[in-house]
């Protein structure tokens, strides 16, 4: 939006504006309510002020300096409701009286009586402190309920809001600046079919004129057709009760909330909610996307509320409120809404109330309060022996008030005896704390309140009291509270199923004890009462036995995870390199491939003029081949091998970077042994080693890090994604002592994988030319992100030429802006990389060079 001038008075509309790209001109209301970005500070003439008497005491006050012609040609909407009439051009209150000129100050400001005994404070008007100052007319909304109405109903600039019993205004001020966005005019309109574009609003010149005679449609799709979508948020507001609703309009332009609020004089109950009258120039129908019903029977308004008949939103859910202040009628309003298709109610009832804490000293005076008053009635005593002290004080401070007027009285006699001049008597009451010349006795237990200095200690002194407001400002209600969603078709199935495919179904898991598929949920046999099965129960439970020793023979042989590899080729010829990425513990190559390639990346370093287009991993690299390996199916020993697993080795979930166990020795020597076969097929096939780059995540990002480390040669690259490494903390006593290399952390390792194969040291300066990406999640709560960092560390110690570390704001699984840094570092190291120009260059660019370690916090 544009800037705006200094508003000149809240009949006006402001003047400045600004022209979108879809030929809307959207300008700001100008409305003491709605301050624009350069709105004035001060009251300005001819609109709404609040005065601030006392603490709970606020009055409105419509501010007019001199009568003119356009507020006194505008009569009272109805002049036989009992309302309060302003008298004059000045405010009167019992501080005083105020002329209005002298309230055109800047709001907040103190404004002085025209006697000057008396004083207020003048604020600009808020649908707050309107709620507590405006003429009731029925009962209010107040605050606490408006506020979290709203927040349920998620509404927001730009929202429509139907709102059914408008009563006194208080909700409607509320929502009016919930919903409030500028003030949109002339939009572009095409007609389109009824149902596939809501109705945009155009702000009107009277803004609701219509009334009970307005014509209702019969129901049915025979709308008059709808305007594309226009963003300028409305309150369409009903109320059964003519006055009403003609105050109501009146108080509206008056604040110059006419071009927001459209205020319809209707029974709902019996007409429904659809507004098709063009002259209205709402854009042909409500369309609201949120409903507030304020009203004795909103089940009888809930069947009107259809997208049919055009009064709720056709592209967006609906969420409704129903105000009831009986619990029976809470209960009705529920079984309508249930019978209507309305999902998810919830019943709910706010209780606002407001906490004083003040903290007392052992006489009842309150500490670090100079300012308040010290009366009886704010000594607070907590117990007997301060209720004995009080009494005690006030005795004292009696006894001396008497002695003291005695005293004065005697004086006085004594000069009038000797005919001097009289002195003016001083008998009224005197705080015996003041200061005063005479020396009095000190009052019992003020002597142990006070410090060297005679001042109260602030801190740490006496009892701290919690004294609750006396009157809740709160309608004691029942909000019922409802979504609509949008229909679910079988195009929308289609389309759901098209997106996101489902992973296959997993192989039965038999326990070989009991028969009872873990799979498909099958009961195992029960034994009869006198413990015996019957022939046909041996019968399946001896095929259970077959099947799952069967299952567990082939889970333990290295050629099911073969079998199960889903390969990717490039998109885009030649074949220039390769990816081998290695899933997580549970998962499946079939399973991770589709929501690692094909998602768009949603980065936040995408550039603002390419802010919606989409681009994927696999549009990233079209000339790199994509391996999607399936770890074996092995026991899980901390479920006693009862339970298989796609798992590259067996681990201890709560202690993954030292368990140290011979079945997961086993798994890695085989894992890492099948990984690099994969490798020298591709070399086979015409890929050289350097185009060749090992992915994991999680397990398969701690695998991938020893099936680099003990590879023979130098590889394109390994990046590592949210994972640690295994046999770690022995690793890490290695590289401190003085011998520490890369030699000895592979002789480790290998001795503990239980291979015979000899680390030469050609070998070993080959393999830390390999480039090294690591990747974790700050909000990582399966791999913390220290066992990350425990993994770089080991990596530089071993002696890699590069490393690059870098974390982001995300969980264990994929994150966007990670695999678009990596994309564009393989970019750097000679990867056929395209697309990247739609993500700024610079953080991204950063990470290709040599030794960077890169952290976006």
């Amino acid at each position: 939006m544009a800037a705006v001038v200094p508003q000149t008075g809240s009949q006006s509309v402001s003047s400045a504006s600004t022209s979108s790209t879809t030929g809307k001109t959207i300008t700001f209301a100008d409305s003491s309510f709605l301050p624009g970005p350069n709105s004035s500070s001060k009251i300005v003439p001819n609109s709404r002020a609040i005065a601030h008497l006392t603490r709970d005491v606020l009055q409105s006050v419509l501010v007019q300096p001199t009568p003119s012609s356009s507020s006194t040609s505008t009569p009272e909407p109805v002049a036989n409701l009992k309302r309060k009439q302003p008298s004059g051009s000045s405010l009167n209150t019992r501080f005083g009286s105020f002329p209005h000129p002298s309230l055109l100050v800047p709001a907040g400001s103190q404004v002085r009586s025209a006697s000057g005994t008396g004083f207020i404070h003048i604020l600009r008007p808020t649908p707050e402190l309107w709620t507590l100052s405006l003429p009731h007319r029925t009962q209010v909304v107040y605050t606490p309920d408006s506020s979290y109405i709203l927040h349920r109903l998620r509404v927001r600039p730009g929202s429509r809001i139907i709102e059914a019993g408008a009563g006194s205004g208080s909700f409607t001020h509320a929502s009016a600046r919930a919903v409030y966005n500028g003030i949109h005019e002339s939009p572009v309109t095409q007609n389109v079919p009824t149902g596939q574009k809501d109705g945009a609003m155009k702000g009107g010149e009277e803004g609701g004129t219509s009334n009970a005679s307005d014509p209702i449609p019969s129901g049915g799709n025979t709308q008059t057709p709808a305007v594309l979508s226009d963003s300028q948020g409305r309150v369409l507001s009903f109320e059964f009760h003519a006055d009403r609703a003609s105050i109501l309009r009146h108080e509206l332009r008056q604040h110059g909330l006419h071009q927001i609020v459209t205020v319809t004089n209707r029974d709902v109950c019996a007409s429904g909610f659809s507004l098709p009258d063009p002259e209205l120039d709402i854009g042909g129908n409500t369309y609201a996307t949120a409903v507030f019903l304020d009203l004795p029977a909103p089940w009888l308004a809930i069947p009107h509320l259809t997208r049919e008949n055009g009064s709720l939103s056709q592209t967006k859910a609906v969420r409704i409120c129903c105000f009831s202040p009986c619990l029976e009628q809470a209960l009705r309003t529920i079984a309508v809404l249930r019978e209507q298709g309305w999902v998810e109610e919830d019943l709910v009832e706010v209780a606002h109330k407001r906490l004083e804490v003040r903290r007392m000293g052992p006489n009842g005076r309150e500490i670090g309060a100079k300012s308040r008053s010290q009366g009886d009635d704010d000594i607070k005593v907590a117990s007997v022996e301060d209720s004995v002290s009080k009494l005690k004080k006030q005795l004292w401070h009696r006894k001396a008030k008497q002695a003291r007027q005695r005293e004065r009285l005697a004086k006085r006699r004594k000069l009038d005896e000797d005919g001097n001049e009289e002195v003016q008597d001083d008998d009224s009451d005197v705080d015996m704390d003041a200061n005063d010349d005479e020396e009095i006795e000190e009052a019992p237990g003020t002597a142990e309140e006070e410090n060297g200095n005679g001042r109260l200690h602030l801190f740490n002194q006496g009892r701290v009291l919690v004294r609750t407001e006396p009157e809740l400002k709160t309608h004691t209600s029942y909000l019922v509270f409802a979504v609509l969603p949008l229909p679910w078709t079988e195009e929308d199935e289609i389309a759901a199923k098209a997106k996101y495919t489902l992973p296959p179904r997993p192989a039965p898991q038999v326990n070989p004890k009991t028969g009872k598929d873990y799979t498909s949920g099958a009961k195992a046999p029960k034994p009869s009462a006198d413990g015996k099965l019957s022939k046909t129960q041996e019968k399946k439970l001896r095929k259970a036995q077959e099947k799952a020793a069967k299952s567990a023979s082939e889970s333990n042989q290295t050629s099911k995870t073969e079998e199960t590899d889903t390969t990717n080729p490039p998109t885009t010829p030649p074949h220039q390199s390769t990816i081998i990425f290695l899933h997580g513990r549970g998962d499946s190559g079939n399973n991770v491939a589709p929501f690692l390639l094909y998602p768009p990346l949603n980065s936040s370093y995408t550039s603002a003029s390419l802010k919606n287009t989409e681009i994927t991993l696999r549009q990233l690299l079209p000339h790199t081949k994509f391996v999607f390996p399936t770890a074996s199916r092995r026991r899980i020993q901390q479920l006693r091998n009862e339970v298989f697993f796609n798992q590259w080795f067996d681990i201890d979930s709560s202690n993954i970077t030292d368990y140290d166990d011979e079945g997961q020795c086993e798994g890695i020597l085989e894992s890492t042994d099948y990984v690099h076969r994969l490798i020298r097929e591709e070399v086979e096939a015409g890929i050289p080693e350097e185009k060749i780059v090992i992915m994991g995540l999680s397990q398969g990002c701690a695998t991938g890090a020893i099936a680099t480390m003990r590879y023979p040669g130098r590889l394109g690259g390994f990046v590592g994604m949210s994972g640690w490494l295994p046999f770690i903390t022995q690793v890490e006593k290695i590289l401190n002592e003085e011998n520490g290399n890369a030699t000895t952390v592979l002789e480790y390792i290998g001795k503990r994988l239980g291979s015979e194969r000899e680390v030469r040291r050609e070998d070993v300066k080959e393999m830390v030319k390999t480039p090294v990406f690591i990747g974790h999640g700050v909000h990582d709560e399966k791999i913390l992100v220290k066992c990350g960092e425990r993994l770089r560390d080991v990596m530089k110690g071993v002696g890699f030429e590069e490393v690059v570390w870098a974390t982001y704001r995300s969980g264990h699984w994929r994150c966007d802006d990670e695999l678009v840094h990596i994309a564009a570092w393989l970019g750097v190291k000679g990867f056929g990389v395209e697309g990247l120009e739609m993500f700024i260059g610079n953080n991204v660019g950063s990470l290709g060079a040599q030794g960077v370690s890169y952290s976006k916090n």
